[in-house]
């Protein structure tokens, strides 16, 4: 059969490996608690590389949505446009239906991990008490200035949490990526106050 050639395979296998996880997660079959702790290094350290940037994972969305929720949408647009790319060129042009299926699935996969972080809820109530997430250090997930930001940190259980922040007046913004101190919430806002550590810990 002309489908159990690799040209095909390399892109059928991904999509019912897609198709499994997403019926697993369905059923309730998923494993929530690792995409709770999940993190870049395996040891729940936010820290950038040292000049500030964010790592390849981070960049495709790692700590943003779950971690299920990544791998079923880059199986899922990598199979999808592979095998369109396979019915419009033809298994004689696969290199471009692999590469056009790569940059799919990597740039799909920000956008849906993006779009996730920014319609979840920011200051849940969680087992910790968002009074005692003052003094935790964390990164700034998109820029934090007197008017808008978000933060995102582990709290001393370790589930990944994303803060609605400001800067207090007078402090420059935190651009994406930099690190900052929680020094203050504000229950009637629900909004945290954040400085750079250096400002913090200065004296």
């Amino acid at each position: 059969m002309i489908f159990l050639r690799w040209e095909w395979i390399v892109f059928l296998a991904p999509l019912g490996l897609g198709i499994l996880l997403a019926l697993s997660a369905v059923a309730g079959l998923g494993d929530h608690s690792a995409d709770a702790d999940g993190d870049l290094d395996g040891g729940g350290d936010l820290d950038h590389d040292g000049d500030g940037h964010v790592s390849p994972l981070e960049w495709l969305g790692v700590g943003q949505a779950p971690l299920s929720v990544i791998a079923l949408s880059f199986l899922l647009v990598f199979a999808i446009v592979g095998l369109i790319g396979n019915f419009a060129w033809g298994i004689g042009r696969v290199g471009i239906s692999l590469s056009l299926a790569t940059v799919a699935a990597v740039f799909g996969t920000r956008f849906v991990a993006r779009g996730i972080a920014r319609l979840a809820p920011t200051s849940e109530t969680y087992t910790v008490d968002r009074h005692e997430l003052i003094g935790a250090e964390g990164i700034a997930l998109y820029p934090i200035t007197q008017t808008a930001g978000t933060a995102r940190l582990y709290d001393r259980l370790r589930t990944l949490r994303q803060l609605d922040c400001r800067v207090p007046e007078g402090d420059d913004a935190i651009p994406e990526g930099g690190k900052l101190v929680v020094t203050d919430y504000d229950p009637a806002r629900q909004v945290f106050t954040v400085r750079r550590p250096e400002s913090v810990f200065e004296k």
